[in-house]
């Protein structure tokens, strides 16, 4: 009799033991997602170009790394790639004797790939295409200040590293533009950029 009674009981174990079973499942707590990627940015750092005339003056074409600037992003998508558009401005002196300045501001429309690369870290990257506006202005012994403002094509990419809130972002650039310092005569000017510095998104 004894082992009859043990024999209903098994089933009956097996079957409560399933139903506790599927009620933990069903209740336990699903690991949180990871916290969205920021899709708004803003940096400040060192600018850097070389300023490449079609009539060479002296420190033509020379690394200068003596320049400010800062740049703000926004993404126009919402995962991990996508379009976006980037707005910079950045000002130096160059040449040797720092006769001549440049003031640039640039709007371009970037795609961006960005994915977490370790825990809280992310990697970006995007290639860029736009125009920019080139305020030059230079300075003559003898000969006075002459000025010029110029539009023209803009391309180049950038790379972000960091955390979720703050980043390390690199960004070179090239642009092309007319400019007239020389009275009378239109030069062909070729601006390659580089910029380091500081993000902050959000």
């Amino acid at each position: 009799m004894k082992a009859m009674l043990t024999a209903r009981r098994e089933p009956q174990r097996l079957v409560l033991a399933l139903i506790l079973g599927y009620v933990s499942l069903a209740t336990a707590e699903e690991p949180a997602p990871p916290p969205d990627l920021k899709k708004r940015a803003i940096a400040i750092g060192r600018f850097g170009s070389t300023v490449d005339f079609d009539v060479p003056r002296d420190g033509n074409d020379q690394p200068d790394i003596d320049g400010w600037g800062f740049f703000g992003r926004a993404d126009l998508h919402r995962g991990e790639r996508g379009w976006g558009l980037q707005l910079s401005y950045a000002r130096k002196q160059t040449g040797s004797g720092r006769e001549i300045s440049l003031a640039q501001a640039d709007l371009h429309a970037y795609y961006a790939w960005e994915c977490e690369v370790e825990d809280g870290l992310r990697l970006r990257f995007y290639p860029k295409i736009g125009v920019s506006r080139a305020a030059f202005e230079e300075t003559v012994p003898l000969g006075g200040t002459f000025s010029d403002d110029v539009i023209g094509p803009s391309l180049g990419l950038g790379l972000e590293w960091g955390a979720r809130r703050w980043g390390i972002v690199f960004d070179v650039g090239t642009s092309f533009v007319d400019v007239e310092l020389i009275p009378g005569q239109k030069e062909r000017v070729t601006v390659g950029e580089g910029f380091i510095g500081l993000a902050y998104c959000f």
